[in-house]
């Protein structure tokens, strides 16, 4: 890992339906670059379909959230294997994909994170 980048992961099985919940981010000082959330099991998509949305709504710069909830909820059903689903609002790229009922992943990147980190590691 680059020195001052910052990764977290938690990880959590849903009591209701089995699944796996995952949740990975990765900040540089106080600023989040990346997180990851996904879910799989056998019965994952009752719990991707309120846990997915809810994470789409975290903090990060120029997270419209209200609107990436709903963009989460609104396209959570046209998951498809190897077809993600982007969408790019100001400083974040959302990304939704995965396997219907047994697996899905939610990503939220800086934009072109990669660049900003490499600028601000100099």
């Amino acid at each position: 890992m680059l020195p001052g980048v910052w990764v977290r992961r938690a990880s959590e099985v849903d009591p209701d339906t089995g699944a796996e919940m995952v949740v990975e981010v990765y900040s540089y000082g106080d600023k989040v670059l990346h997180y990851e959330v996904s879910v799989s099991g056998l019965n994952a998509e009752p719990t991707a379909s309120w846990l997915l949305p809810y994470l789409a709504t975290a903090p990060f710069d120029g997270n419209p959230q209200v609107e990436s909830k709903r963009w989460v909820e609104e396209n959570l059903n046209r998951v498809r294997p190897g077809e993600p689903l982007e969408r790019r609002v100001g400083e974040a790229v959302f990304v939704l994909s995965g396997n219907p009922r047994t697996f899905y992943t939610l990503e939220v990147s800086h934009r072109d994170y990669e660049s900003w980190l490499s600028q601000h590691l100099r």
